[in-house]
């Protein structure tokens, strides 16, 4: 599906692959999914497919990306800053409250491919945010930042299917204040 010229133009064969494999893995997930599957969800051939990706994995690692994207930015910010007393607030609500629809749905994919994902990057990535806040030797101190940086997850992960993106939202931000409060 090559895009085509002009303002309402389509998505690209890449992006229309992604949203078919995001969709594919979230409900079948990972290891139910096949590189056929994928093809034939976008209307392509295989042989098509692996022109765009080499493997289904490298789909995966696509998908991942912008989540480590947004994380390496939230870290360079944070880092960036003055170190105050409520830096840590400051960051996890900076955090929580920019999610979007993607962040959602790439959490929902998370949850449906949780192994395929070992190793993507973006635990790396918040542990380095923990490395920041925590006190390197205190467990429950670094279990306490890293649970504030996913504040947004718990609640997706809490929520009726139903529950929209600003119900999970305000969740999340009220788990932060509550966890700095005091």
């Amino acid at each position: 599906m090559p895009k085509r010229p002009g303002p309402n133009a389509g998505p690209t064969t890449r992006e229309a692959v992604l949203a078919a494999a995001r969709r594919l893995f979230t409900d079948r997930g990972y290891d139910g999914t096949s590189m056929r599957d994928i093809a034939a969800e976008v209307g392509l051939t295989t042989a098509a497919l692996y022109y765009h990706f080499p493997a289904k994995d490298a789909i995966l690692a696509a998908l991942a990306q912008p989540h480590r994207d947004e994380i390496d930015a939230l870290v360079a910010w944070s880092r960036a800053q003055e170190n105050h007393p409520g830096l840590l607030r400051e960051t996890a609500l900076r955090w929580v409250e920019s999610a979007g629809q993607d962040r959602l749905d790439g959490l929902r994919l998370a949850r449906a491919v949780h192994p395929a994902l070992a190793g993507d990057g973006a635990l790396t990535a918040l542990t380095a945010l923990v490395d920041d806040f925590a006190d390197p030797a205190d467990p429950v101190d670094r279990l306490q930042v890293r649970l504030l940086f996913e504040a947004f997850t718990c609640a997706a992960l809490a929520a009726a299917p139903d529950d929209d993106l600003a119900t999970i939202v305000a969740t999340a931000r009220w788990m932060v204040l509550a966890m700095t409060a005091g």
